[in-house]
């Protein structure tokens, strides 16, 4: 009764470790930024995703 839970956890790590892995599913895609908010908060999260190459 009390392996239960460790069973259940074994397996959910290992079925989310074979998911979190493949890199392939997601491709990289074009994102658009419209400012319609000139202020200083958003111009400091426009310079955050723009600066952030990966």
């Amino acid at each position: 009764m009390w392996l239960t839970p460790i069973f259940f956890l074994l397996g959910a790590a290992v079925i989310g470790n074979y998911f979190l892995k493949e890199e392939s599913r997601v491709q990289p895609f074009k994102v658009a930024i419209v400012n319609d908010d000139p202020s200083v908060e958003t111009n400091l999260v426009i310079e955050q995703l723009t600066d952030s190459h990966i």
